[in-house]
Order: structure tokens, then sequence, then C-alpha cells
């Protein structure tokens, strides 16, 4: 998940790149972006580690809740 998201702002950034500083025949050159492009790349990967944080959590949550059934079933069939 984690993954695909970087590869998405990878591909947008170079093409951010092709943008912001395009040479004479339109190919990419190593231009610098602009803050604002750079502001929203970082917003981006910034999100992408909250949403990987509450992933996280969220099964960890589930692991817990799933192991606390386990024993409760466990404990109820051996009755």
């Amino acid at each position: 998940m984690l993954e695909e998201k970087v590869n998405m702002l990878t591909k947008e950034s170079e093409i951010l790149k092709m943008e912001v500083a395009p040479n004479q025949k339109g190919a990419p050159s190593a231009g610098k972006p602009t803050d604002s492009t750079q502001n929203s790349l970082v917003e981006r990967i910034k999100i992408s580690q909250e949403d990987e944080a509450a992933f996280e959590q969220k099964r960890d949550e589930l692991r817990s809740l799933i192991r606390k059934m386990w024993e409760e079933n466990k404990s109820g069939s051996l009755s």
C-alpha cells in the first residue's frame, strides 16, 4: 500500500519536473521544483505516513479482538 503511493508520488514528481523546467526539446531537465510543488509532495507523504499508522493501529486492534474471541471460544468449549 505504502509502496504504491511512493511509486505514484515518484512518477508525479517526474512529471512536475518536466513541467517546471523543460528544455528546448521538451525533455525533462534538472530544474528545481517550486516551493508549492515541494510542499504538496511533502503533505502527501505525511498523509501516507498517517494512513499507514492508522492502518497499523487498526490491525493491532483487530488482532487483539480475534485473540480475545479465540480465548473465549476456547474456554467455552472446555466446559
